[in-house]
C-alpha cells in the first residue's frame, strides 16, 4: 500500500496536477459561458442599441451614429456581417454569437499561457473564467468580449516580440495592436502601458531598434484612431450630461463589484492578491540575481510588474478624464489584463515547481469558492422589457397610452413591442433606435418638454382609458410642489430626469383615481440594470386632493440612466 501511494505521488507531479486543474477549470468555464447564453434571454437596451447601429442601412449611417455608442467600428462591422442588413437574426442566434466570443477569450487565455511561458493557465483562468461579470458583459452583444480577447492577445504578442525580434512577430504584434484599439477605447490606454513597458525592457537590454519598433507599433495603433476625432468631438459636446465628480471610493466600489465577482468579499481578495503579487515581484526583481537565474524569466517579471503598474495608472487616469458615472462593465477589460499580469508575476518567482504548485493551490481555492456563486450570478436574464412588451401587445388597446420613463427603456421596448397602443417616452424622443443623447440635450434646453406627454395622458385618462407606465416616477410629498429646472441651467441630465419624474408624478397624484403596480411574471431573476416595473394608471379626477401613496418610483439617479459610455 505505501508503495502504491509513492508511485501515485511520483506520477502526480506539479505540472501534471496543474494541467488537470487547468483542463477541468476550462471545461467548467465553458459551461458557465453556455449557461449565460441559455439564460440571458432578450437583448437589453445597450445590446439593442449596438445591434441597431451595426445594421443601419449604410456604412455611412452606421459611422455617423458611432457618436451615440461606446466603441470604435470593429465590433459593429463584425456584427453587421453576422446579423445582416436589415437585421434578420434571432435573439437566440445572437446569444450563440456572444457565447462564441466568450469562448475566444478562453482560447486567448490558453494561447497566452503558451506565448508567455506559463505552462498552463491557472490564476488567469480562475479570475476570468469564473467571473460572472466578465462572462455576462463579455458575452453580451457589446464589444467588451472582443476587447478582452484582443487585449489578451496584445500582451502575448508584445512579450513574444521582446523574446525574439523577428519580422513575422513585428507584423503580428502590429496587426493585433491595431485591432485591439479598434475594439474598445480602453484598450488604447492599455496598449500605451504595454508599449512603454516593452520599450523599457528592450532599452534595458540596450536594444534601441527594438524599443523604437515597439513605440512605432503603438504610434500606428494610435494613428488608426484619428478618423474618430470628429466622433469624439461630437461626444464631447454632450458628455457633460452623464458626468459626475470622480472619487477614488466611488471608482473602487464599482471596480470591486467587477473584480470580486461573484464573491461578496472578492474585491478585497483581489486587492490582497494584487498586493502579494506586487510585493513578491518587487522582491524578486530587486534582489541580486543568482548566476543560475534565467535572464529571460527576470525580464518577463519586469514586464509583468511594469505592465500591471502602468496599466492600472493609465486606466484610472482614463476614467478620471472621462468623469462618467462608472458601471461594473467599465472594468471587465482591466480584470483580464491584470489577471494575466498577476499570473506572469507568480510564474516568474521562485523555483519553477514550487511556483507552479502555489499557483495551482491559489487557482483551486478561487475556482472552488467561486463556482456556486458564479452559477447563481449567471441565472438572471438581461431584461424583462420583452415580457412587458408581450403583455402590452396582448392587453393594451389603441385608445390606451404607454409612457416610458426614463426614455432609455424605450430602446429595448421598441424592439419587442408589436401592439396597437401608441407609446411615448418622458421626455419625447423622436428616435429610439439608440442612445440619442443629442435629442436628450435638446429637451434639456427646451421649456416644458414633457407638457405634450402630460396632455396626452390627460386625454386618455379623461376618456376612461389606461395609461401604462413602464419605469417609474418620483413621489411628491403632500404640501410640496414638483421640482422644476429652467432650460439649460443644470450641468447634467440627472437633475432634469428627477424634475421630469416629479412633474409627471405630481400630475398622476393630482388627476388619476387609481395607480396599480402590476406583476411582471418571470421564472428567472432579472439583472437590476433593466428590471423594469409596470404600472396601470386609470381614472380622472379634476377636484382637489392628491393620491398620497405612489407605489412606483423612478430608478435612483445612481442607477443606469446613462448609456454605457464609454
Amino acid at each position: 500500500m505505501p508503495s502504491m501511494f509513492r508511485n501515485l505521488s511520483n506520477r502526480m507531479t506539479a505540472p501534471r496536477l496543474a494541467r488537470i486543474l487547468a483542463i477541468i477549470g476550462t471545461v467548467v468555464a465553458i459551461y458557465l459561458h453556455i449557461l449565460f447564453g441559455m439564460n440571458a434571454g432578450a437583448l437589453w437596451r445597450d445590446e439593442v442599441s449596438t445591434l441597431e447601429v451595426a445594421t443601419m442601412r449604410t456604412f455611412a449611417e452606421m459611422w455617423a451614429n458611432l457618436s451615440f455608442e461606446s466603441f470604435p467600428a470593429l465590433f459593429f462591422v463584425i456584427l453587421r456581417f453576422f446579423a445582416g442588413v436589415p437585421a434578420s437574426v434571432s435573439d437566440g442566434s445572437l446569444r450563440v454569437f456572444g457565447t462564441a466570443i466568450g469562448l475566444l477569450v478562453l482560447f486567448a487565455v490558453w494561447l497566452n499561457a503558451r506565448w508567455l511561458r506559463l505552462g498552463v493557465p491557472l490564476i488567469t483562468l480562475a479570475l476570468i473564467g469564473f467571473n460572472p461579470m466578465v462572462i455576462r458583459y463579455g458575452d453580451s452583444i457589446r464589444a467588451y468580449g472582443l476587447g478582452i480577447f484582443l487585449a489578451l492577445l496584445t500582451i502575448g504578442a508584445m512579450w513574444r516580440l521582446i523574446e525574439s525580434f523577428t519580422l513575422p512577430r513585428v507584423i503580428v504584434a502590429l496587426v493585433i495592436a491595431v485591432l485591439s484599439v479598434q475594439s474598445v477605447y480602453y484598450n488604447a490606454v492599455l496598449l500605451f502601458a504595454l508599449c512603454l513597458t516593452a520599450a523599457t525592457v528592450t532599452l534595458r537590454r540596450r536594444q534601441i531598434v527594438q524599443a523604437l519598433t515597439v513605440l512605432a507599433i503603438g504610434g500606428v495603433a494610435a494613428a488608426s484612431l484619428l478618423p474618430y476625432i470628429p466622433t469624439m468631438q461630437r461626444v464631447r459636446a454632450y458628455s457633460f450630461m452623464w458626468q459626475e465628480p470622480f472619487t477614488v471610493s466611488g471608482v473602487w466600489t464599482k471596480a470591486a463589484e467587477t473584480l470580486g465577482s461573484p464573491l461578496p468579499f472578492g474585491g478585497w481578495f483581489w486587492l490582497i492578491l494584487l498586493t502579494t503579487a506586487v510585493v513578491i515581484g518587487l522582491w524578486a526583481a530587486l534582489r541580486t540575481p543568482a548566476p543560475t537565474d534565467d535572464v529571460a524569466n527576470h525580464d518577463r517579471l519586469l514586464f509583468a510588474l511594469m505592465a500591471l503598474f502602468l496599466g492600472a495608472i493609465c486606466y484610472a487616469g482614463f476614467l478620471r478624464v472621462l468623469n462618467y458615472s462608472t458601471k461594473p462593465w467599465y472594468f471587465v477589460t482591466f480584470v483580464a489584463f491584470a489577471a494575466t499580469c498577476i499570473e506572469m508575476i507568480f510564474s516568474s518567482v521562485g523555483r519553477k515547481e514550487k511556483a507552479l504548485l502555489a499557483r495551482s493551490v491559489c487557482a483551486l481555492l478561487l475556482m472552488g469558492v467561486s463556482f456556486v456563486p458564479a452559477l447563481q450570478g449567471l441565472e438572471g436574464r438581461q431584461t424583462n422589457a420583452d415580457i412587458i412588451a408581450a403583455r402590452l401587445t396582448r392587453t393594451a388597446t389603441q385608445d390606451d397610452l404607454v409612457v416610458i420613463n426614463p426614455f432609455i427603456y424605450g430602446i429595448s421596448f421598441r424592439r419587442y413591442y408589436h401592439g396597437v397602443a401608441p407609446y411615448v417616452t418622458l421626455p419625447p424622443m423622436k428616435d429610439l433606435r439608440t442612445h440619442r443623447v443629442d435629442l436628450a440635450k435638446q429637451q434639456m434646453m427646451s421649456a416644458q418638454p414633457i407638457a405634450p406627454v402630460l396632455r396626452r395622458m390627460a386625454e386618455v385618462l379623461h376618456a376612461g382609458h389606461t395609461v401604462w407606465l413602464i419605469g417609474g416616477l418620483n413621489y411628491v410629498p403632500p404640501g410640496r410642489q414638483p421640482f422644476s429646472i429652467p432650460p439649460g441651467s443644470a450641468d447634467n441630465y440627472y437633475a432634469y430626469y428627477a424634475a421630469w419624474s416629479e412633474q409627471a408624478s405630481f400630475f398622476v397624484q393630482t388627476h388619476s383615481k387609481t395607480l396599480a403596480p402590476l406583476p411582471v411574471p418571470c421564472d428567472q431573476p432579472v439583472v437590476r440594470y433593466e428590471d423594469v416595473p409596470l404600472t396601470a394608471i386609470r381614472g380622472w379626477r379634476s377636484g382637489p386632493g392628491r393620491l398620497e401613496v405612489l407605489k412606483t418610483s423612478a430608478p435612483r439617479l445612481s442607477d443606469p440612466i446613462n448609456p454605457s459610455l464609454p
